[in-house]
């Protein structure tokens, strides 16, 4: 579980992303205003952010 105010977890530490199907699921509880990163992961090869702009989440591309 990943919790507000949570610090960088080592790369070292988290599953391995790349060549492989994902799945990330996650409960989001919005308030008025509230933005910004939810979770990113990635490294110089690659990653993935998913984050909360204009009170949504952006589509998916």
């Amino acid at each position: 579980m990943l919790y507000p105010e949570m610090s960088r977890i080592p790369g070292g530490v988290t599953p391995l992303i790349y060549d492989r199907s994902y799945r990330i699921d996650a409960e989001v509880r919005l308030r008025e205003g509230d933005e910004g990163v939810l979770i990113s992961q990635g490294d110089v090869n690659g990653g993935h952010v998913l984050y909360v702009a204009e009170g949504r989440l952006p589509p998916a591309t």
